[in-house]
């Protein structure tokens, strides 16, 4: 009697049996779980292999499947609020390639590289939409990069430059961070050259990410509220500017046209 080496199931003698390497072998459920055809010899693929893939493909099924879940970017960012976890990653033809974060106490984010790391701040448009700056250069939409950060061949990156890693940087307010390589985990390539089309697409969803991120972050909402009393301080001293030109206009000193300058000059 065969035993499966990833569930340990007692395997029938009828049953399609998968042979690995080293005479290991697997049964029907096992095989079909790990994408595998059930009968067939695959000699190059060990059975803790598969039992590692098929434990992260149910992880990620897992995580998307939570009722709590917010998926962005086109299903590749997807945030936890309720656990406080994040997930960048994709899921192809049943195998999942992922990376799980801390989405708490996160101090800052950065855009890196192999060359760079770089400051994410937010620059709001005309029409009131905050859009993630890197650099001092505006990422547009996903797909596209105005400005063409990178898409110029200077100082940055040298034609010889290879480059393996390109996603977003966690720092947490206990010091500790993490890299999440949206090269890897998104686009599953291990190295590109700098001028290929693909760096300026992950650069685009990397922007379309922090813009996500960037709330969560403790940097962007001490700003936020700094902004917010900066409003309050304003709008108070300006109240208290028309009161004491109401009273001068009162006792005569100030004329109504001086007043109504005034007025327009501080509501403006």
């Amino acid at each position: 009697m065969k035993y499966c080496a990833i569930c340990g199931k007692e395997m029938p003698w009828r049953s399609l049996k998968t042979y690995l390497e080293n005479h290991e072998v697997i049964c029907e459920d096992c095989a079909a779980e790990a994408g595998f055809q059930a009968g067939i010899t695959y000699p190059d693929t060990s059975a803790e292999i598969l039992k590692f893939k098929i434990s992260k493909d149910k992880e990620y099924k897992e995580f998307i499947n939570r009722e709590s879940v917010n998926k962005y970017c086109q299903d590749h960012l997807m945030i936890d609020e309720k656990n406080n976890e994040l997930l960048i990653g994709r899921c192809d033809y049943g195998s999942a390639l992922f990376y799980k974060a801390k989405l708490n106490n996160i101090l800052d984010i950065k855009y890196y590289d192999d060359n760079q790391t770089v400051e994410i701040q937010t620059q709001t448009a005309s029409s009131g939409a905050g859009k993630a700056v890197v650099g001092g250069l505006l990422f547009g939409g996903l797909g596209a990069i105005a400005g063409g950060l990178m898409g110029r061949q200077d100082a940055h990156y040298s034609t010889k430059t290879t480059i393996t890693k390109c996603g977003i940087q966690i720092t947490y307010e206990n010091g500790e961070m993490d890299e999440l390589n949206v090269l890897l985990y998104v686009f599953m390539k291990d190295s590109i050259s700098p001028n290929s089309e693909t760096l300026r697409q992950a650069q685009s969803l990397i922007t379309a990410m922090c813009e996500v991120l960037l709330p969560y972050t403790k940097k962007w909402k001490e700003k936020q509220e700094a902004e917010k009393n900066d409003a309050r301080s304003t709008t108070t001293n300006n109240v208290e500017a028309l009161v004491k030109a109401a009273e001068l206009l009162d006792k005569g000193l100030l004329s109504q046209e001086e007043f109504d300058a005034l007025k327009k000059k501080t509501l403006a």
